[in-house]
């Protein structure tokens, strides 16, 4: 006769569990004392050996399949795998001790399928679960005292039966989160979100549950501080954009961005992402965490200035993808108040104001580096009667009038420059312009000349050209002639 035959390995049973029944069943005996009968070694059922399963297996006579169904085997160190799916040793830490009260109490009874033993459920030992789809109540959990409570003999890790009545009522009834449903379904075989089953289980849970914490408790919560209660908030609120895959979690980001913004405070990538920015940029024990690390460095890279050169998550930064006003200020050597007005008034960055600058907010580098170079070359209001020979009241006549125009204007437009620092052109009317600007805005001159030693002071259509007896300085209009020009 073989071991088992009157108990049976049940569904969803932990090997531990098992042998601790068939220890009582068959021996009347404690599942250790059990095992030296056999010779088995402890440690060959508690970490699933190749030289436990055999053995189980022969004296059984169940199918190794069957048998490997209640124990999640070793890869390599610390790592394991579990009906096809691998993780590392933190997703199923041999450490917690974890059960349903009301599950128990339900064994105890003659009628149940283990006739009154205690059976440990292979979903209890998984992180993520953390409630009981049967009863909706909270798993009890604690971390093992010693060595010998690691096997997880529910009769002797659990309290005997009136303190479990006890822990069952003092439970509060809650519905299982979706990302334990989640887990508990992919262990199951059963297909999910495809963005979360594209990568390990481990890895899209805890992608998950740091997305949670960050939004629900914010991005500087303290993360050994959390409960098990909030872990399973955390993860209910991560699965909500964590299974919509990339534009989930892009939407997730761009909350944490707006909480950021409201709060008045200055900071860059780690500031507005906290423990979510941290936990992938400072890995020091070099776990892999799976493609939210790429989807994270994506959003940052399209939406954040970033220096080349720059180390982010583990990868170095080759080339600039997006200029902040403080960047390209920097590397453009213009005020960043011109830059940002400059900016907003061309409609770079439609949703800055042009009277404050806005550190949340970026632009596509190439454009704004071309926009930066425009500015630099172009002249202030303030500086327009030095170059056009005219007084402050003149110039402002001269913008007023729309016979020069500023950066962002609608009739301003860029053409081929010639050389001179803020003259370029063409104008209207294909007359060489000059560029002028007042915080960031380009003004272009409609009538400088041709030649760098005659201007036009004839009537329109008059073909004679003559010096400029005004002595005008080579490359500049007088105002006198630019409204004579006007009319």
């Amino acid at each position: 006769m073989r071991l088992g035959n009157s108990t049976p390995l049940l569904e969803g049973e932990t090997i531990m569990s098992w042998v601790s029944r068939l220890a009582r069943d068959e021996a009347d005996a404690d599942p250790f004392r059990f095992l030296n009968l056999l010779e088995i070694n402890r440690k060959d059922i508690l970490e699933t050996t190749e030289t436990g399963l055999e053995r189980l297996e022969r004296l059984t006579g169940l199918p190794r399949p069957v048998i490997e169904r209640g124990a999640y085997l070793k890869i390599s160190e610390r790592f394991y795998q579990y009906r096809g799916q691998q993780f590392h040793a933190e997703f199923a830490g041999r450490e917690r001790i974890s059960f349903c009260p009301a599950c128990l109490l339900d064994d105890a009874s003659p009628e149940s399928h283990s006739r009154g033993r205690r059976v440990g459920r292979m979903n209890w030992v998984f992180a993520p679960v953390r409630t009981c789809p049967i009863h909706r109540i909270p798993l009890t959990l604690r971390m093992a005292g010693t060595y010998a409570e690691r096997f997880m003999d529910m009769a002797l890790v659990a309290p005997d039966d009136e303190s479990l009545r006890e822990l069952m009522s003092a439970a509060t009834e809650r519905d299982v989160s979706d990302l334990q449903s989640y887990v508990e379904n992919r262990l199951d075989g059963r297909q999910g979100p495809s963005w979360l089953d594209g990568q390990q289980i481990d890895l899209a849970t805890r992608a998950t549950e740091m997305l949670g914490a960050c939004l629900l408790f914010g991005s500087h919560v303290d993360l050994p501080g959390l409960t098990e209660d909030q872990w399973d908030a955390a993860g209910a609120v991560g699965f909500a954009y964590t299974s919509r895959g990339e534009a989930g979690i892009h939407d997730a980001l761009d909350e944490m961005v707006r909480r950021f913004s409201t709060e008045n405070i200055k900071g860059g990538q780690q500031a507005i992402f906290g423990r979510l920015y941290q936990w992938l940029q400072f890995n020091k024990s070099a776990k892999p965490r799976g493609p939210i690390r790429d989807v994270v460095r994506g959003y940052i890279l399209d939406n954040m200035a970033v220096e080349p050169g720059t180390r982010l998550f583990g990868e170095k930064v080759t080339i600039r993808h997006r200029h902040s006003v403080a960047s390209l200020s920097k590397q453009a050597g213009v005020h960043p108040k011109t830059l940002n007005r400059a900016l907003v008034l061309t409609g770079l960055m439609p949703d800055g104001d042009p009277d404050r600058v806005n550190g949340l907010l970026s632009v596509e580098a190439v454009s704004v580096e071309k926009l930066a170079e425009r500015v630099r070359r172009s002249v202030s209001v303030k500086q327009m009667p030095k170059w056009l020979n005219c007084n402050r009241l003149q110039a402002e006549m001269l913008i007023r009038h729309s016979l020069v125009y500023r950066i962002g204007s609608s009739d301003s437009h860029e053409g081929r420059g010639r050389g001179s620092r803020g003259l370029s052109g063409p104008a209207p009317r294909k007359r060489n312009s000059g560029q002028l600007s007042k915080s960031g805005n380009e003004i272009r001159c409609r009538c400088l000349p041709h030649s760098a030693s005659t201007c036009h002071r004839n009537r329109q259509g008059d073909p004679r050209r003559r010096p400029c007896p005004s002595r005008t300085p080579p490359g500049r209009a007088s105002v006198r002639f630019c409204f004579r020009r006007s009319r």
